[in-house]
């Protein structure tokens, strides 16, 4: 699949926010299993409150591209 120069940037975008999101869920993933499976809400909070920073910052990102457009 060839990809225009207009796109490539956008496209380099979207790789680096799935790369981001994938390492992260990995990550969590061996924090979240060496807690012996102990569910507290602060294990939760520990968990999710980046991922939502994560998506958050990706979000601005996105309407920042799609207003340069």
């Amino acid at each position: 699949m060839k990809i225009s120069k207009r796109n490539r940037k956008n496209w380099d975008f979207h790789i680096k926010a799935r790369a981001i999101l994938a390492v992260y869920t990995v990550v969590m993933l061996i924090v979240f299993l060496g807690l012996d499976y102990e569910i507290k809400l602060s294990n939760v909070l520990i968990i999710i409150v980046p991922f939502l920073i994560i998506l958050i910052y990706l979000g601005f990102k996105f309407l920042e591209e799609a207003k340069k457009k």
